[in-house]
């Protein structure tokens, strides 16, 4: 029978982590409770989870999918000089608009799509180390390798692949989760330090830092005062006054803009509804965390909570409590932000990272349960079967997910038509959904202006040095018929009208305004492309 050891410290966490020291039947040295340096065999696992990631995000179809609006006036960064940044960053950090410049310009122009990519195949490293807690010895290994099959393969994770920072926010939460269960183990300053630096430099690339650094030290915090260390409770306090200093800083300078009154319209139905009373805003809560645990893929929604509290638990017994509280706390520090009216609720895009963490959790109470099976031969069986189990629900959400489509806005496809058929002195009119793909994809360099429209992008896309490229920047009658008055000045043979995705109602307004220019058709059915012949 295994022997527990003796302890004498006070500290109730450290005790944890003492008493779950074993010694093998027989006699002979203790196993340690953590499974120390990875072995060649572990590291080759590692890396083929990576592998698998990268495999399950379709780079082919990432890499060739035209990129769609949101997408589009991300990708405009990369076109403009590295002064404009701050003007054409609108709700994404800034930082990620000056990463994508550091992809090389070899590839199709979709290549930028590398970088959500990188981001979304890390995260399997922070799941590997968090999974290794789960367990000593062998079992540790394999629950760390699990654990990043598991993330590396969830299901809302393979659905988005945007060119916005979702990824990075899933990434960032997980490596301060990987932070505050070091400082589970080390109490000295070096993890304060690296939380800190997350903190501030994570801001660069992740509005969602704020929220995952302050739960994260709120988690530190908490450990030290059950546990009465009131000299590292202090070293915590001041690290959270110097991260949110540097985070306002950041927040100040590059991102406020960003956060303008249409885009709290934007939101306005994604926020808890306070005003209606206190029963429609639990209501709502219930219903967005309901749909929230159901977007994992591991299941009904109470099934994944039971498996999400299970993770909390698990994560308890290995000896993280600042860990096992991590989660919680994220999710309440949501739910403030959201009856605070400052960030979107439970939105399946903006919350990506939430539920990533939430998978995290579920998988790791349901590899935590079959690791401490599996410490006996006849537990190894009912392991296995209960991780099969598991994935079989996983497997179909996982790969539906993975087939989803992206949206598109078929400027790309529009642009190489055009390009392929149009003849000298024709025109090209371009209309306010499709400027910023436009921008992106039209050979000729754009010039990047202030908007006067009300939106959440603070610039429009002009040539003023050209003719023949005409801009219908707003969506406003008198400026559409100013946009096609200036494309007939040029006396052109023919105008291409460039829409991108344009509903029936809009579609049908430019062919009403193109017909005082000639005689319109659709050269491609269902393309939102027009072919104005002027008869010239």
């Amino acid at each position: 029978m295994a022997v527990r050891t003796r302890v004498d410290h006070v500290d109730p966490v450290d005790q944890v982590e003492q008493l779950d020291l074993v010694e093998p039947e027989g006699g002979g040295r203790e196993r340690p409770r953590h499974p120390g340096r990875p072995s060649l065999v572990e590291a080759l696992a590692v890396l083929a989870v990576a592998a698998l990631a990268v495999w399950a995000r379709r780079p082919g179809y990432l890499l060739h999918h035209s990129l769609w609006l949101d997408e589009a006036w991300v990708a405009d960064s990369v076109r403009a000089r590295l002064g404009q940044l701050p003007e054409l960053t609108a709700s994404t950090p800034i930082g990620w608009s000056a990463l994508l410049r550091l992809v090389p310009p070899v590839g199709p122009p979709e290549r930028l799509r590398l970088v959500p990519l990188a981001f979304g195949v890390a995260a399997v490293v922070p799941a590997w180390l968090a999974g290794r807690w789960l367990a000593p010895a062998w079992r540790g290994r394999a629950a760390g390798v699990l654990l990043a099959a598991a993330v590396a393969l969830a299901p809302a994770a393979l659905a988005r692949h945007d060119l916005k920072q979702y990824s990075a926010d899933a990434l960032v939460t997980l490596v301060v989760l990987v932070l505050v269960g070091w400082a589970d183990r080390d109490g000295g300053r070096r993890p304060l330090l690296a939380l800190a630096g997350v903190g501030a430099a994570g801001m660069l690339l992740s509005h969602v830092t704020a929220v995952a650094v302050a739960a994260g030290l709120a988690a530190v915090a908490l450990r030290h005062l059950a546990c009465r260390r009131w000299r590292s409770l202090a070293a915590t306090a001041l690290t959270a006054v110097a991260t949110w200093l540097a985070q306002a800083i950041v927040y100040v300078r590059f991102s406020a803009p960003g956060n303008n009154a249409f885009l709290h319209d934007w939101w306005a139905a994604d926020f808890v509804p306070t005003g209606r009373g206190a029963g429609p805003a639990a209501a709502f809560v219930g219903q967005r965390l309901a749909d929230e645990l159901a977007r994992t893929g591991l299941g009904p929604w109470p099934v994944v909570l039971a498996l999400a509290l299970g993770g909390v638990a698990a994560l308890w017994l290995a000896g993280r409590p600042g860990a096992a509280m991590f989660g919680p706390l994220v999710a309440a520090a949501l739910l403030a932000a959201g009856l605070a009216r400052a960030y979107p609720f439970l939105d399946a895009r903006t919350s990506l990272f939430f539920t990533v963490l939430l998978t995290t959790y579920a998988a790791a109470g349901m590899i935590g349960l079959a690791a401490r099976l599996a410490r006996r031969p006849p537990g190894a069986v009912l392991a296995a079967a209960i991780l099969v189990a598991a994935a079989l629900p996983v497997a179909p959400a996982a790969l539906e997910a993975a087939a989803s489509p992206m949206p598109t806005a078929n400027v790309r496809e529009q642009i190489d038509y055009v390009l392929a058929h149009r003849r000298p002195g024709d025109v090209v009119l371009v209309n306010h959904g499709a400027q910023f793909g436009f921008a992106y994809y039209w050979p000729e360099q754009p010039s990047f202006l202030p908007t006067d429209a009300t939106t959440a992008v603070r610039f429009r896309v002009d040539y003023p040095d050209r003719r023949d490229v005409v801009v219908a920047h707003r969506k406003d009658p008198v400026v559409m018929a100013t946009a096609v008055d200036r494309a007939m000045a040029a006396d052109p043979g023919r105008i291409w009208v460039v829409l991108g995705f344009a509903s029936p109602a809009g579609l049908a307004e430019w062919r009403q305004l193109a017909m005082r220019a000639g005689w319109v058709s659709e050269p491609v059915p269902g393309w939102g492309l027009l072919e104005v012949r002027t008869g010239r």
